[in-house]
């Protein structure tokens, strides 16, 4: 089976190009990688390196600005958000505690808060507010209909005003003074801009039934202009895109659709793009899945896999690496 058939043109070591302008006032294109050291086919292992280990669950994580490593973790038997300093010399601090899983933590710019998702009410998924060495948390706003996909991060404006979130199959905004909500478009997964000018998302690119194929879509801030920018397809589904914080490259999960149009979704690799969509490069080919990348503070990709320390077969566990990208 191709690996996917969006693609117009397919270049030497895994580089995909699509036709199309910059969109959104984007110009240019990346640094050719060096791929002299950076193979996505063989991962040179000085590209990879192991961050967050442990015989548990460490997935989704994110980076604020003081380089804090936010992430959601079974290692103290229920799924809690914890926090690794990416330059303090290693350590993990547990932020949460709740009978219930706190998951899909994001940073707040302030750098004191974080927002996270609980069911820890039990009246369904909400949005939490949590502050950094403070043991409380505050209710922001309840999702609606978690049955359909509604399990993803909020992300906070780089203002620190609003939460653009999934709920119900549409995104929203929630003003984190008033508490008000708007409506924008139908889809899932968003994500601010560095700039906060745009958001990211997933929207359905085929319905299959019980499995849905989706795409990775870009508009302004008021909901204006959405344009589907990488597209999926009968082969493949996209997910968790984040733009880098210098802005040149999103990050995204790409996943291959196996066993025929009522089949699954095969286990994930991450790849980057140029803001626009085109030059796609694959990041990472190993055994097991890799997805959920997020940027760090030097524009490296944090994500979240099931390998081994080894790098060969699949492991019980999820743990947090890291990849070097060149240029």
């Amino acid at each position: 089976m191709s690996r996917i058939k969006l693609v117009l043109s397919v270049v030497a070591f895994g580089v995909l190009s699509l036709t199309g302008c910059s969109l959104f006032g984007f110009g240019g294109g990346l640094p050719e990688p060096d791929w002299g050291r950076w193979n996505p086919g063989s991962e040179n292992a000085m590209a990879m390196s192991l961050v967050i280990e442990s015989d548990s669950h460490d997935r989704r994580p994110v980076v604020d600005r003081q380089g804090n490593v936010l992430f959601d973790s079974d290692r103290g038997g229920n799924t809690d958000v914890w926090l690794y300093n990416e330059t303090g010399g290693g350590g993990v601090q547990q932020l949460t505690t709740s009978s219930e899983p706190d998951m899909y933590p994001t940073v707040h710019p302030n750098g004191r808060n974080f927002v996270f998702l609980s069911n820890r009410t039990g009246e369904g998924a909400h949005y939490f507010l949590g502050t950094l060495n403070a043991p409380t948390a505050e209710l922001l706003v309840q999702v609606a209909n978690p049955d359909l996909g509604t399990w993803t991060p909020g992300f906070v404006h780089p203002d620190g005003t609003r939460l653009v979130y999934a709920s119900g199959g549409y995104v929203w905004i929630l003003d984190l003074e008033t508490r008000t909500r708007t409506q924008l478009f139908q889809g899932t997964g968003p994500s601010w801009t560095p700039d906060g000018t745009r958001i990211l998302f997933r929207r359905k690119a085929r319905d299959f039934g019980r499995y849905v194929s989706t795409s990775i879509w870009m508009a302004n801030a008021d909901g204006t202009r959405a344009t589907e920018i990488i597209a999926g397809n009968d082969d493949i589904t996209l997910s968790e895109a984040r733009m880098s914080p210098n802005g040149n490259r999103i990050c995204f999960t790409l996943r291959e659709v196996v066993n025929g149009p009522k089949g699954l979704f095969g286990r994930g690799d991450v790849w980057i793009a140029a803001p626009n969509g085109s030059r796609q490069v694959q990041v990472t080919n190993a055994p097991g899945g890799d997805e959920e990348c997020a940027w760090s503070s030097d524009n490296a990709i944090l994500f979240s896999s099931d390998r081994p320390p080894s790098g060969d077969g699949i492991s019980r566990y999820w743990n947090i690496w890291r990849a070097e990208l060149p240029g």
